[in-house]
């Protein structure tokens, strides 16, 4: 043992590939799984934005289905009060579904918050065939369809994302179906 300690000989050609063989060997997986768990960490990530997005957009629709002050905001900036809307088409037995609505801004600024938010839209389908329940007659179903744009689409100009939505530039990443009880019969 002391003589291989002692001598100056160096390691073979031979040697160095095969320790670097057996290093590959055991680093390489390792490697595979940091990579693994950073793409899916990415994906959880993105999926826990669409779910808070989701519950946002579902407290403002129902508010909005409650209160007939209360308003959402299209994509172009203007107000629209949905509940007269949907209520026409539960009376008329028709159907509601061209208007689409975006988040509303937490502030005036251009906060990374706000930039969030706006890359996500929504759209709000009443279909009295698929979204009335005689069953519950004083409940309001409706359909509401999230997507996200490409991260690519001016989000401050209007034109572009309608431009965009028209051109498929974006991903549907939620679809649910919602009730509200107005608490007074649909006709």
């Amino acid at each position: 043992m002391k003589k291989l300690i002692k001598s100056e000989k160096g390691m073979s050609l031979i040697e160095v590939i095969l320790a670097l063989a057996i290093l590959s060997v055991v680093t390489i997986p390792i490697f595979i799984g940091f990579m693994n768990a950073l793409i899916i960490s990415k994906r959880v990530d993105v999926q826990t934005n669409v779910n808070a997005v989701t519950r946002i957009i579902k407290e403002e629709v129902k508010n909005a289905l409650l209160d007939e002050n209360l308003h959402l905001y299209s994509i172009d900036n203007s107000e629209v009060k949905i509940i007269y809307h949907i209520k026409n088409a539960a009376e008329v037995g028709g159907v509601y579904d061209n208007e689409l609505f975006r988040l509303k801004d937490l502030t005036e600024d251009d906060s990374e918050e706000n930039y969030f938010r706006r890359r996500f839209f929504y759209e709000i389908i009443y279909d009295h065939e698929q979204c009335y329940d005689e069953d519950y007659p004083f409940v309001y179903h409706v359909i509401i369809s999230v997507g996200l744009l490409d991260s690519n689409v001016n989000i401050n100009d209007h034109v572009a994302i309608v431009e965009a939505i028209n051109n498929d530039k974006y991903k549907n990443v939620n679809l649910f179906k919602m009730g509200v009880n107005m608490g007074e019969q649909i006709h």
